[in-house]
């Protein structure tokens, strides 16, 4: 984002799952509630496999993490361009974090 514009917007992967779902959603139109029904004090589940998750900043690199199946995959986008620069997937556990980048260093 540029100026309070949106420059580009890149889908890296087709990932299982379904859209984004705010916060302040009510239960009633929760996936899980199609499983759980009513309950007195639900828990939202929001984050399923397959959702990218946040993304992080750092070294003049956007740093974007998911899981899809459990193999793991973490994107480097250029932050301006919006072109990945490098990926891994296949990743030993489920990448279902924020990405943090430390002295040049990536931790899921």
């Amino acid at each position: 984002m540029i100026n309070g514009k949106i420059t580009w917007e890149q889908p890296l992967v087709e990932y299982v799952g379904g859209d984004a779902i705010p916060l302040n959603a009510p239960y009633s139109e929760l996936p899980a509630y199609q499983v759980d029904g009513d309950r007195g004090a639900p828990a939202k589940l929001t984050q399923f496999d397959g959702q990218p998750l946040g993304v992080t900043l750092a070294d003049n690199m956007l740093y974007v993490e998911f899981d899809s199946g459990g193999l793991g995959s973490i994107f480097a986008v250029n932050p301006l361009t919006g072109k990945p620069v490098w990926y891994a997937s296949g990743l030993a556990s489920y990448a279902m974090g924020n990405p943090i980048v430390y002295h040049g260093i990536w931790f899921s």
